[in-house]
């Protein structure tokens, strides 16, 4: 038998604590989306334009109130690999723009680019969510609490099944998504 001795130099172990978390999510609807225009490099977005008057929102939760995963799922029944993708938002506030949002959510298919938390200093970090088939609402809560620490707004819960993981995607190539073409 082979015994291995694990020393400090097989893992690089980071030095200083970072925040984890969501800082915000850009969202697009998935027919808003030119996919001509999409080039993929080495499992990175780094060209994607939206279709002519089209443009993605920005939605900026509270400290955590949103989460993104991407896990890998193997289906016995028939040899099936696929990645399903979610993604949690909530709105801390019961105002009618955000129940419109809310329903609104409920009838369209989205891409969420998730910006996600780095240490101080690094550039901002993107993944896309839901990029190939779209994200769609499988369930929203609306509660009102009672005090203090209970819920009063929108819950959003969404989810699709994907062949391959979350991609990389710039932060430059994101934001000028917010700027709907002419």
């Amino acid at each position: 038998m082979i015994q291995r001795v694990i020393t400090l130099d097989d893992y690089d172990i980071q030095c200083e604590a970072e925040n984890g978390g969501i800082d915000q999510v850009l969202v697009a609807q998935v027919c808003d989306i030119d996919y001509t225009s999409v080039t993929i490099t080495d499992r990175e977005i780094t060209a994607i334009s939206m279709k002519t008057g089209k443009q993605a929102y920005r939605w900026t939760p509270d400290l955590e109130h949103a989460m993104a995963s991407d896990n890998g799922n193997r289906s016995s029944e028939n040899n099936s690999y696929f990645r399903t993708h979610s993604l949690m938002v909530q709105f801390t506030d019961d105002e009618d723009v955000t129940a419109k949002l809310d329903e609104d959510a409920g009838r369209v298919f989205l891409v969420a680019f998730v910006k996600y938390a780095v240490a101080e200093g690094e550039t901002a970090k993107y993944k896309a969510f839901g990029f190939f088939n779209g994200l769609r609402l499988t369930t929203s809560e609306g509660p009102v609490g009672q005090l203090y620490e209970d819920l009063r707004g929108h819950t959003l819960n969404f989810e699709v099944k994907e062949l391959t993981r979350a991609l990389k995607i710039d932060s430059a190539v994101v934001e000028a998504l917010l700027d709907p073409p002419s």
